[in-house]
C-alpha cells in the first residue's frame, strides 16, 4: 500500500516523495486490461487534448503592439537628438504621434486587464473568496486553510482505502482541484497587478505627451529667435558693405 503525504504548512504538494511503506506489499489497485484478437496487443493509452485557454497567452497581441511603438520611440529619440531645425520639429511631431498611440494602447491594455480581473474575481468568488474595497483578496489565509484541509481529507481517505482505481481517481481529482484553486489566486493577483500597472503606464505616457507638446512649442520659439538673430547678422553685414562702398 502506498501512503500519500498531506499538504504541508507551505501549501505545497509532495508527490515526488511517494514511497512504498513495505517493499513486500503490493498495491491492491486493480490493473486495467484490454483484449485483442490475434495476440500481440497491449494496453491502450489515451492522450489528453490541449485546452486553448491554457495555451493562449494573456495580453500577447497588445504586448506586441506596445513593443512596436516603444521601438519606434527609441528610434525617434535618437533622430531628435541629432537633428536641428525642421528635422528636429519633424522628430518631435513623430514623437507626439507615437506617444498618442502608446497612450491609446495602454488604455486598451488596462481595459483588457479589467476584463480578466472580473473573470478571475468571479471564479474565486464561486470558491468562497471575498474582497476588500480596493479589490485585494480579503480572506486569503482562511481560504487556503480550507482548501488544504479538503485536500488532506482526500489524502486520508485514500491512505485508508484499498487504493483501487476509483480511490486513485478520487485522489487525483482532489489534487487537480487544489492546484486549480491555487492557480485561480495566481491569475487574480496577476490581473489585479497588471490592471494597476497599465493605469500607471497610461498616466505616465500622458505626462510624456504633455512634455513633448511643450517641447515643440518651446523649440519653435527658440528656433525663431535663432533665425531672427541670423537675419540680423546678414543685414548688418550688407549694411557694412554698403557703408564701405559709399565711403570709398
Amino acid at each position: 500500500m502506498i501512503t500519500v503525504p498531506k499538504v504541508g504548512a507551505n501549501g505545497q504538494l509532495q508527490f515526488k516523495e511517494l514511497k512504498k511503506t513495505n517493499s513486500s506489499q503490493t498495491s491492491t489497485r486493480t490493473p486495467s486490461t484490454s483484449s485483442s484478437s490475434g495476440g500481440g496487443g497491449g494496453n491502450k493509452t489515451t492522450k489528453d487534448k490541449k485546452d486553448a485557454t491554457d495555451e493562449i497567452e494573456r495580453y500577447h497581441v497588445i504586448s506586441e503592439q506596445l513593443g512596436i511603438i516603444q521601438r519606434a520611440l527609441t528610434k525617434i529619440d535618437k533622430l531628435k537628438s541629432a537633428a536641428w531645425g525642421a528635422g528636429k520639429l519633424k522628430a518631435i511631431n513623430d514623437e507626439i504621434a507615437a506617444l498618442e498611440r502608446e497612450a491609446d494602447v495602454y488604455a486598451e491594455y488596462a481595459d483588457e486587464a479589467a476584463d480578466w480581473l472580473a473573470q478571475d474575481q468571479a471564479a474565486l468568488t464561486a470558491e468562497g473568496a471575498t474582497f476588500n474595497d480596493d479589490g485585494s483578496l480579503a480572506n486569503y489565509t482562511d481560504l487556503m486553510q480550507q482548501w488544504v484541509d479538503e485536500y488532506n481529507a482526500a489524502v486520508e481517505a485514500f491512505n485508508a482505502s484499498e487504493q483501487t482505481d476509483a480511490d486513485q481517481d478520487a485522489l487525483d481529482k482532489a489534487e487537480e482541484l487544489y492546484e486549480d484553486r491555487k492557480k485561480m489566486i495566481e491569475n487574480y493577483e496577476e490581473s489585479y497587478q497588471t490592471y494597476q500597472d497599465q493605469i500607471n503606464n497610461y498616466l505616465d505616457t500622458l505626462n510624456k505627451l504633455s512634455a513633448a507638446r511643450l517641447e515643440k512649442i518651446t523649440y519653435k520659439v527658440e528656433l525663431q529667435v535663432e533665425l531672427n538673430e541670423s537675419d540680423r547678422k546678414v543685414i548688418d553685414y550688407f549694411n557694412k558693405k554698403l557703408e564701405q562702398s559709399l565711403s570709398g
